[in-house]
């Protein structure tokens, strides 16, 4: 189709006390769009899903599939799942909705039927087998099967269809690798090297080790505001965190030491701890080059970059700490973590157990 449809919102103002609906004109005639805009409650929320409603429309006029709109006519695969996802984005982290927005992508290309009443189950495994052979591990093929039947149960909840395709789905066995940590020997030789190598690699692992701060998401973006030294306590700002709550966190003796030493105060309060050119600054780092930076050390220092990641100083001090006899509730208010249950599951994924009876006082045969 090569004319040009413009699109209008009814109402003009955006009153919400009026029903909304799209409009255009083709062939001089004109032709009114409803979808399931009225079911938003806000005006963002009307125009953002008024966006994919026009792209779905065109989709479908270049593909002479309808004349008159009609709600049951916008009900595709790929459309309904994208605007779910797109009601979500306020909710949840960025790279969570990316992580969503490329299961989405992959089930549309893999599934050739664009009718959102007619996919099945057998629609669902066929995509698992097809994962399978694409060489997907386990937890990635789960991921996928959990993201969808979460789109789809959105959509019961919204009567748009009438069962979830992914009930009765059995989750794939996994097969995880412990997590790695740093041992006394490692940890000897990097806080003798990395210092002279990369002193805002050294300082990143530090917030990392007594900290428990999340690299890419969390210690990315903390500010030198969000750290008091009088107090020796650190915000962690909910918009940055993982679970969006702000909480305070403890900054430990030695890491206090080290930040006086660096005079982070001289900085202004809105400066990114970790920012360019190897000090605080008003741009943070890019998401990767942290790690990517820490790869190149542990190559440098002849140890496992595969197993020991920048993540992995968070399970170091961890280990450190209960090895030392912390205290388990503050570690747990330190990793904030909402219970000790699962400060406990932590510690035994790491391969820390209160074992000493075993070790020492078993009998001997």
């Amino acid at each position: 189709m090569e004319k040009k449809i413009f699109f209008k919102i009814y109402p003009s103002d955006y009153n919400l006390n009026k029903r909304w609906f799209l409009y255009y004109r083709l062939d001089n005639k004109r032709y009114k769009v409803y979808g399931y805009i009225n079911r938003y409650k806000t005006v963002t929320e009307r125009l953002n899903y008024i966006e994919l409603l026009k792209e779905e429309t065109l989709r479908q006029l270049q593909s002479n599939q309808v004349e008159k709109a009609d709600p049951a006519d916008f009900a595709t695969l790929k459309f309904e799942l994208t605007r779910i996802i797109q009601n979500k984005a306020i909710r949840l982290r960025p790279k969570t909705i990316a992580s969503y927005r490329s299961v989405v992508k992959l089930f549309c290309e893999f599934c050739d039927e664009d009718s959102l009443d007619k996919i099945l189950t057998d629609h669902i495994n066929l995509y698992i087998q097809h994962l399978h052979h694409k060489a997907y591990n386990p937890t990635t093929i789960n991921f996928h099967t959990a993201t969808l039947k979460t789109l789809f149960a959105c959509l019961m909840a919204e009567h748009v269809i009438w069962s979830n395709p992914c009930s009765g789905i059995t989750k794939l066995r996994e097969h995880r690798q412990g997590y790695d940590y740093f041992r006394k020997h490692q940890l000897t030789l990097i806080k003798n090297k990395l210092p002279q190598m990369d002193s805002q690699l050294w300082l990143a692992c530090q917030m990392v080790y007594y900290c428990f701060l999340r690299p890419k998401s969390e210690l990315r973006f903390l500010k030198i505001g969000d750290i008091d030294l009088h107090d020796k306590k650190i915000l962690v700002r909910g918009e940055i965190a993982k679970n969006h709550k702000t909480q305070y966190i403890g900054i430990p003796e030695p890491l206090g030491l080290h930040l006086k030493e660096l005079d982070i105060y001289n900085y202004p309060f809105d400066f990114f701890l970790i920012g360019k050119d190897g000090h605080p600054g008003p741009v943070p780092l890019g998401q990767n080059n942290m790690a990517n930076r820490h790869k190149k050390a542990m190559i440098k220092l002849n140890l496992d970059w595969q197993k020991l990641k920048h993540y992995s100083w968070k399970h170091t001090g961890v280990v450190n700490f209960a090895k030392n006899g912390g205290n388990l509730k503050t570690l747990q208010l330190q990793l904030r973590h909402h219970s000790l249950d699962m400060v406990n599951i932590y510690l035994r994924r790491l391969g820390i157990m209160d074992c000493d009876d075993i070790i020492y006082e078993f009998p001997a045969i």
